[in-house]
């Protein structure tokens, strides 16, 4: 065989190579990439008619209390015993109910300022812009529902 017949002969089946192994590759990545799209329109679905959905992994995980996860995370992360765990699950327990009441205030906190704004925005639209800002609340509050009641961010 000539060298010139051997060096194309390697550059053809280098090329071929590359193009077999990257689309093969770009299959398995897409596909993958098109199933996770599938899912989650799939958990948006069911968001909206109130299907339960199922939870798995990292979500079963999460629907552990936070102090539980914390707890969890320092007996790994500090091979706390026994004891230990006892009294850092009491301290966690009372600051709970500290968090809270600082969380609630923080709301009502917000939603007074966030009224106040939208009242002062009204007041400076005409008829027709009242009637399309509504409108956008309205959509607002549905999308947060289905995020609260569906797939939490």
């Amino acid at each position: 065989m000539k060298p010139t017949y051997k060096a194309t002969f390697w550059i053809l089946a280098a090329l071929l190579t590359g193009a077999l192994l990257g689309g093969t590759g770009s299959y398995w990545y897409f596909s993958e990439i098109r199933g996770s799209f599938d899912q989650a329109e799939e958990r948006i679905e069911k968001a909206r008619t109130g299907e339960r959905i199922e939870k798995t992994g990292k979500e079963e995980r999460n629907n552990q209390p936070r102090e539980e996860r914390f707890l969890n995370y320092l007996k790994d992360r500090l091979q706390l015993d026994d004891g230990q765990q006892a009294v850092v699950r009491r301290i966690l327990e009372s600051s709970r109910d500290r968090y809270r009441a600082i969380h609630e205030k923080a709301n009502a906190e917000f939603s007074q300022v966030r009224m106040e704004t939208r009242k002062k925005i009204l007041e400076v639209l005409h008829p027709d812009q009242v009637e399309e800002f509504n409108k956008m609340l309205g959509e607002k509050r549905r999308s947060s529902h289905l995020r609260r009641d569906g797939n939490r961010r």
